[in-house]
């Protein structure tokens, strides 16, 4: 509750309503002023002011690292969070969406985050099968929620097989 003081021979007051900037992210949010008493005057009618304080708060995923190797036949892990603290609970999801078959997400693929731990990183596993070729696959994961900005990560296997050659004798007898 403030107190407006309105000098003689004026009919209006102002007020000002300074938001306090913070780290959630919400809707926007709707102040209404209202007068609810008037000492040395008359007040004409309902006396009612409504403002909008919009929230800047722009939410995202926060990867660490966009860029992973894994080893044929291993794991390696990366780790999620949010930028800013959300309303409600969120929901991530991580998933191939292209590349090599080879590698996948063995664990992670979906998170949770809510208002308490929205800044604590949830850690995303890959996984890349033992397979007989020498080639290092890449695949392409995508970290998504709804209404977020997907956010790509590669894996690489880092291939284990070694190219040999593999040499047999025969006999080979020759007459003369």
């Amino acid at each position: 509750s403030i107190q407006i003081i309105i000098p003689t021979g004026f009919t209006f007051g102002v007020v000002t309503v300074t938001s306090v900037q913070d780290i959630i992210d919400e809707n926007d949010e709707t102040v209404l002023a209202d007068i609810i008493g008037v000492t040395n005057g008359t007040e004409s009618g309902v006396q009612q002011a409504t403002t909008t304080i919009t929230d800047d708060d722009v939410q995202a995923l926060v990867v660490f690292s966009t860029g992973v190797s894994v080893t044929e036949g291993a794991t390696n892990t990366f780790t999620v969070s949010l930028a800013f603290q959300p309303a409600g609970d969120v929901t991530v999801a991580v998933s191939r969406v292209s590349g090599d078959t080879d590698l996948t997400v063995s664990g992670g693929g979906s998170l949770t985050f809510t208002s308490a731990n929205w800044n604590v990183a949830q850690t995303v596993t890959l996984a890349a099968a033992e397979d007989v070729d020498t080639s290092n696959g890449a695949a392409v994961f995508d970290v998504t929620s709804g209404g977020l900005t997907t956010v790509s990560v590669t894996g690489t296997e880092a291939d284990n097989d070694v190219q040999s050659l593999v040499v047999s004798s025969t006999a080979v007898s020759v007459t003369e």
